[in-house]
């Protein structure tokens, strides 16, 4: 995971294939208060969803485009084939855990009554919402395409087909 990645320090090595020598990498681990129910305006209960950014590759802040990397089922885990599009790209990363995986956990129990907060829809919110915080807070203001694979692939593509105003596209 990216979190056991980074235990004891903030970068680790990161090497291309045919690379000779590899690259440090700076990685911000980030927690964001995230809406419990986006759906209900009088709900004001949250819970704290992890997010990590990479901004090596970036050329420059404002505007060098950001992969939204998806993290699906799973705690994040790093993943060689974003980078090297990053550092192609010279892009941000930006990778969203997934409310109720990881330590994205919103609720202390797994009851029928809580898992009603699981779902692609507060997911998607979950990803505009961060999206538009960073584009505030941090000003990562380029063209956003978000990524993911299998479930969270499909999650890139709806979020694209969702807030098209929002991610140029998705990569699944």
């Amino acid at each position: 995971s990216l979190e056991n990645s980074f235990k004891k320090k903030n970068s680790f090595s990161f090497r291309n294939l045919g690379d000779k020598n590899p690259k440090q990498i700076h990685l911000e681990k980030l927690t964001f208060e995230q809406k419990l129910d986006h759906n209900d305006p009088a709900d004001d209960r949250t819970f704290t969803q992890r997010y990590f950014i990479i901004s090596d590759y970036a050329g420059d802040k404002e505007t060098s485009p950001v992969l939204l990397y998806i993290c699906g089922e799973s705690e994040c885990m790093t993943n060689r084939g974003i980078l090297s599009h990053a550092e192609e790209l010279k892009a941000h990363v930006v990778y969203i855990e997934h409310r109720y995986y990881g330590k994205s956990l919103p609720t202390k129990s797994l009851t029928t009554e809580n898992l009603k907060y699981l779902s692609t829809d507060f997911a998607l919110e979950d990803l505009k919402t961060i999206q538009e915080y960073l584009q505030i807070e941090k000003h990562f203001n380029g063209k956003w395409i978000a990524v993911g694979g299998s479930y969270a692939g499909s999650l890139a593509a709806y979020y694209r087909l969702k807030y098209p105003n929002l991610v140029v596209g998705a990569l699944s």
